[in-house]
């Protein structure tokens, strides 16, 4: 198992490896906004059945869910992904009682450092 430990000043490196823009493919919509395409770019071999569940104890966004289980906010696109999240209703909060599936902790540090060494020259 492996457990990274970070030290304060790492703190930030660490959560610039886990913006969105850093992986995955990016286009410009009909408003000209720049979005993201996770489906496009990241595929996940995992059977849910063996995933656990989050219980969320009270009305949620992924952002907060994200926070409960990693400590950060940043993650929330994993969370997504894990779980089928259609873009259009990321932004409905999951009611209380609702489960999530998620990757446990040990297994984040890996799927962030292939993301960054994919690009990688």
């Amino acid at each position: 198992m492996k457990i990274k430990q970070l030290e304060l000043d790492e703190v930030d490196n660490y959560l610039k490896i886990t913006d969105l823009e850093n992986w995955f493919e990016t286009f410009e919509d009909k408003r000209n906004n720049t979005v993201f395409d996770i489906n496009r770019t990241v595929y996940i071999n995992v059977d849910p059945s063996r995933l656990p569940d989050f219980v969320c104890d009270a009305h949620m966004h992924w952002p907060l869910i994200s926070y409960k289980i990693y400590g950060t906010t940043r993650l929330a696109w994993l969370l997504w992904k894990l779980n089928n999240v259609d873009a259009s209703t990321i932004f409905i909060a999951k009611e209380p009682g609702d489960t999530v599936k998620y990757l446990p902790k040990q297994y984040v540090d890996g799927i962030v450092e292939e993301l960054n060494d994919f690009d990688s020259p």
